[in-house]
């Protein structure tokens, strides 16, 4: 695998066989180190579809509770920037989608959770060299992806937050929150898409448990949201209840 850009149907077919054999993951992680550095230089080639193919195989390692665990310090020390980057510049939908995957895996495990969460990677300003850099984090990137007009980012997006406040709404609400992730959420329940509206009921369900949520939203719509709730009606959708 000297050539990156040879390395794409490589990567791809790495990421299937994990797919199709049990252990195959463990195996590669325990005993094919030299396998991550490769992984890692793929995601700075500057090649969007290496990179997905980077991101796929990367998805189906973490897919393993034993090859993730084996993985931890390779995250927490390397790949969770270079991730988060990829994921805030991906262009393609094949990157953006691979990423999406790799993300919804990471989002099994507490731990990857925690650290991805805590985490911002500076962002270079594309548009004036005088501009300072800014900063990125996961609320701030899954919140380009629910500005998309892409529905299917947009659910992929709202499932990820979902994901990420299972764990602990009370630790990690406030942060989607000051994002004004709630501000587009509740747009997108009155989307004509039943998957789109759920997804984003069910995010709003979750970050609604902090406190945060009422005075944050006050300022948004110029009301109080008092409760969010499901409709006992049968076959009606998820509605608001405002003060």
């Amino acid at each position: 695998m000297s050539s990156m850009g040879g390395s794409l149907a490589t990567m791809t077919l790495l990421g299937k066989l994990v797919d199709a054999i049990p252990g195959l993951a463990d195996e590669l992680v325990s005993e094919h180190g030299n396998l991550m550095e490769h992984l890692l230089r793929g995601l700075v080639y500057p090649n969007e579809g290496v990179q997905a193919s980077i991101c796929y195989l990367y998805g189906k390692l973490y897919s393993s509770p034993t090859a993730a665990e084996m993985l931890s310090g390779h995250f927490r020390e390397r790949l969770c920037p270079l991730f988060l980057s990829t994921l805030d510049d991906a262009q393609t939908k094949d990157l953006q989608f691979n990423c999406l995957g790799l993300l919804r895996q990471l989002l099994r495990y507490d731990l990857f959770v925690s650290m991805i969460m805590n985490k911002s990677v500076p962002v270079e300003s594309a548009e004036s060299v005088e501009r300072p850099s800014r900063e990125t984090s996961l609320p701030l990137v899954l919140k380009k992806f629910l500005l998309s007009r892409d529905e299917t980012l947009q659910v992929a997006s709202s499932h990820c937050i979902t994901a990420v406040l299972v764990h602990s709404p009370a630790k990690h609400a406030a942060a989607f929150i000051h994002a004004d992730i709630p501000e587009f959420l509740f747009e997108h329940l009155s989307s004509s898409s039943e998957v789109l509206v759920w997804s984003s009921y069910n995010c709003l369900i979750l970050l609604a448990e902090e406190p945060l949520f009422f005075s944050k939203c006050h300022t948004v719509y110029g009301r109080t949201i008092r409760a969010l709730y499901p409709c006992n009606t049968e076959g009606s959708g998820p509605c608001l209840k405002p003060c």
